[in-house]
Parts: structure tokens; sequence; C-alpha cells
């Protein structure tokens, strides 16, 4: 499956997804991972395997296009998509 985010974006990818990588095609972007202490800045061409049970958390540092492998051949993706930003005027 192919996503695109925009600058500022997020995108949770859940236990649940079964997703087996993600390859970050165009853009860069932000991962946190929740087994893992460290924070990754990812840029086009970067590759990340997901370990069973964590949760990511994405955020286009600039517009980005990520490829996301499923574990199935069928696999079922939640997007979970968060609060608008709030912008005074």
């Amino acid at each position: 499956m192919r996503c695109e985010l925009q600058k500022g974006e997020l995108l949770t990818l859940q236990p649940g997804d079964a997703i087996a990588s993600i390859t970050l095609t165009a853009g860069e972007l932000w991962l946190t991972r929740t087994d893992d202490t460290r924070d990754y800045c990812l840029s086009a061409g970067a590759r990340i395997e997901v370990r069973n049970g964590e949760t990511l958390f994405l955020e286009a540092l600039a517009p980005c296009a990520v490829i996301i492998q499923s574990l199935h051949s069928r696999g079922a993706l939640r997007v979970v998509t968060p609060c608008p930003i709030f912008r005074p005027a």
C-alpha cells in the first residue's frame, strides 16, 4: 500500500495492522517506535522492519510517500488520523 503524507501529517501503525516493513520513497519522515527509546529521521530510500507487537508513529517532515508492506497478501490497515492542528487566526 502506498501512502502520501503532507508536511506535519501523522500516521499511526498499530500491531493489529500486521505491517512487515515501511519504505520511504520520497520526502523526509520522523518515526517513533513504542519499543525503542530512539527516534528516527528517515530520508527517501530508507526502509524499516516492523517488530512484532510494536506501534509506529510517523510524522512527515516534508511531503512524503511511504510504501507499507503487509505481513499478509490482503492485509487490512486502519489509518488513525489526529485531531486537526489548532492554528490561531
